[in-house]
């Protein structure tokens, strides 16, 4: 039996097969690294860059990663990796591209990459130390370090080579040896009161003490921190001290309060974290904000929260002197002054008939800030209402505003009159009325109002023009009259006209008068339109301008001009007549163009004939052969009985064409037997003779002459012969 770790030999058409295992796969990464298969790759002892090793294949497009394993020439497979596009650090990005080789067995297995490192590198050298490792440093292999007398490793003491799972190299764990310098400080310090030491090497401290380098580090307890003349860390220094023996954890602060303004207060730990602090005011004064606050620690530094309380006297809030007044007070804003108001000259205190007001502060022991027993008064200015104002015919002047004794004095604007008086200027005047409300009253109430001069009727624009006005209907506005483009002004033949409104001098009133009458405006109209003989006229709007006229003939008559003409205002001479845009057309009889017939053989008779223009629509023309001996055809080649009759249409056509008249004919001759010729005079056409001759010694048997007559029916255009044809007999 063959042992199963023997390498399997198979020659295979000149080449070998080897026991160097892959992996195999596509698709995937991670379906790929769970599901590939191992596979053994070929050898060709003759040619070494043909034998095939480990290759991987990663590339990740359009969102989608997907590995490709196997095995490949060894030459193909180093040189697709040389690419400068070529990233295989492991990293899972869109758009890279890895292509690795490898010659381990199963060395392509990663997800990304290839195991390509077979051994870890040499380690770092370790300066006043000794390092030891296996040979090869394969995955496994250890190093051990060791220092030289007089110095003390700080770090691991052996370093083993693993594989990362991910890149597939080989590396030693645990780097970073040193050898120190054999300097030992002395014990550890101790932690400080509410605090406590935390030292970093304490793997390698001294029985005696602790290595040169060592750090300890103080962490306060909470509500502590290290004094300001305390540093930390702790560091054993080569002079073989520690850099600080004796750091001290003191309490975290508040700020200091004072004692100000009648404040006193007791606190529970002086102003140190967590301390509270209970507040009151020396009698007089007036507690302001919390009784009770403490130290408590805030984002960057400690505070008293709430904010320390005040003490204030107790006091009402300040006030002022009225305006137009004064204030007199016999302790200031303070508990149970009293302050007295009164106004000045002219002036009345705002609710009040009396001439002063007192309020005294109180204060209780519910608030820290007492009340006025009154609210500050007003002093009022004694004033008359309403307020006169202008308007737009009304000026007025006033001494002094609406104040007490101020005049007024009233007075209209040109082209206005003052209501209810015959007087130019009235004034009024505020009188104080002294019943203490700060009102007076006028002695002229209502006020006089003015009344524009108008004149009337008020012009308007209407839907035939337009009116424009410079000031409506008020004296001296111009209005000026203008037509729509379909209308004239009555009565001129101006295209605008104006007015102006006037004062009526004799009247008294404020009622004037129009300089003229206005205007009306009429529509403009053309003469009034008559239909043609023998036709009609229809219009849009009567003779109105604008209006249109369509004219149409009746039957067998044609329109000469215009069809439709409208009524325009050519001229623009605002007469209110306008013209029409065409003549008046008239109806013209119509006629069929001429027939030609053969008059030779067709006469012709018409029912009415215009030698000039021809025959008129609506004529019938009656055609019958000349004489005797013709029948009578028409274009059909049809044979037609009687008369043939044609009638001119209203579509100035002839309902059909000219018939011919055809001669009538008879069978032609036949020379009889023995005969010599035979003589007509018109071949074989109606009343055409023909006369036969014999050969020599035979004669005609009578008659010798026969004549073409017809055989009383000429519709089929076939005469007879009046007699047998003759026969040649043998003269005896």
């Amino acid at each position: 039996m063959i042992s199963p770790y023997l390498a399997i030999l198979v020659v295979c058409y000149g080449h070998t097969v080897r026991g160097l295992m892959c992996q195999e796969c596509r698709g995937d990464p991670i379906e790929c690294r769970d599901n590939a298969v191992t596979i053994s790759c070929q050898d060709f002892p003759n040619d070494p860059d043909s034998d095939q090793i480990c290759t991987s294949r990663y590339t990740w497009s359009h969102g989608i990663a997907t590995v490709v394993k196997g095995c490949k020439a060894r030459s193909s497979c180093y040189s697709d990796a040389s690419q400068s596009s070529n990233d295989c650090a492991g990293r899972n990005e869109p758009d890279r591209f890895c292509q690795c080789c490898c010659e381990e067995d199963n060395c392509n297995s990663l997800m990304i990459g290839c195991a390509a490192h077979a051994e870890c590198s040499d380690p770092p050298q370790l300066p006043n130390g000794i390092v030891h490792c296996d040979k090869p440093k394969h995955a496994g292999s250890k190093c051990n370090f060791s220092c030289l007398p007089g110095f003390v490793l700080i770090g691991q003491q052996n370093s083993n080579c693993i594989r990362n799972p991910e890149t597939g190299k080989l590396n030693w764990d645990g780097a970073g040896q040193t050898c120190a310098p054999h300097i030992v400080c002395g014990p550890v310090p101790s932690s400080p009161r509410n605090g406590l030491y935390s030292c970093r090497n304490v793997t390698w401290k001294h029985p005696d003490g602790a290595y040169l380098s060592t750090q300890c580090t103080v962490k306060c307890n909470v509500g502590y921190k290290l004094s300001r003349t305390s540093s930390s860390p702790s560091i054993c220094q080569r002079n073989g001290f520690w850099s600080q023996t004796n750091p001290l954890c003191v309490p975290l602060q508040c700020r200091q309060l004072s004692i100000n303004s009648g404040r006193q207060y007791a606190c529970s730990n002086s102003n140190n974290l967590g301390s509270i602090c209970e507040f009151h005011c020396n009698r007089g004064f007036r507690l302001l904000g919390s009784r009770v606050i403490s130290c408590v620690l805030g984002r960057s530094r400690q505070l008293w929260t709430p904010q320390p309380p005040i003490c204030q006297l107790a006091s009402c809030r300040p006030l002022n002197a009225p305006s137009n007044g004064k204030m007199e007070c016999t302790d200031s804003h303070f508990e149970a002054s009293i302050c007295i108001f009164s106004c000045d000259y002219g002036y009345d205190l705002r609710g009040s008939i009396t001439n002063s007001v007192t309020s005294t502060c109180v204060v209780n022991d519910t608030v820290p800030l007492g009340m006025w027993t009154q609210p500050p008064p007003v002093c009022s200015r004694v004033r008359c209402y309403p307020n006169p104002t202008e308007n737009k015919h009304l000026t007025v002047e006033c001494t002094d505003y609406n104040n007490a004794d101020s005049e007024c004095t009233f007075r209209c604007e040109d082209g206005s009159d003052l209501d209810d008086t015959a007087l130019d200027v009235v004034s009024s005047t505020c009188l104080d009325d002294v019943d203490g409300d700060s009102i007076g009253v006028w002695g002229l109430y209502p006020f006089p109002t003015c009344s524009r001069i108008k004149c009337y009727p008020s012009l308007k624009t209407h839907d035939n023009g337009q009116v424009v006005c410079t000031d409506v209907n008020n004296l001296g506005s111009v209005c000026s009259f203008r037509c729509s483009s379909l209308y004239d002004l009555a009565g001129t033949t101006l295209d605008t006209v104006s007015t102006t409104c006037l004062r009526d001098n004799t009247k008294e009133t404020s009622v004037g008068v129009w300089s003229i009458r206005p205007h009306s405006c009429a529509i403009i109209t053309c003469p009034v339109l008559e239909g043609p003989s023998n036709g009609n006229v229809s219009c849009s709007s009567g003779n109105d301008v604008s209006s249109k006229c369509e004219f149409q003939c009746g039957p067998g008559y044609s329109l000469n001009g215009s069809q439709i003409v409208e009524c325009r205002d050519l001229y623009r001479d605002n007469d209110q007549y306008g013209e029409w845009s065409d003549p008046t057309p008239v109806c013209q009889r119509d006629y069929c163009p001429s027939q030609d017939y053969d008059i030779l053989t067709v006469t012709r008779h018409c029912e009415s004939l215009d030698g000039v223009f021809g025959v008129p629509t609506g004529t019938t023309c009656s055609y019958a052969c000349v004489e005797e001996g013709y029948f009578m055809r028409d274009t059909y080649q049809t044979s037609i009985h009687g008369q043939y009759a044609v009638k001119c249409m209203f579509s100035k056509r002839w309902d059909r064409p000219v018939p011919r008249c055809l001669p009538i004919t008879c069978k032609r001759l036949d020379i009889p037997e023995h005969g010599s010729g035979i003589s007509c005079t018109r071949e074989n056409v109606y009343h055409s003779k023909c006369q036969f001759r014999c050969e020599v010694s035979y004669r005609v048997s009578n008659p010798s002459i026969l004549t073409c007559v017809s055989d009383g029916s000429d519709d089929d255009g076939i005469g007879i012969w009046d007699n047998e044809v003759p026969t040649c007999v043998l003269i005896d």
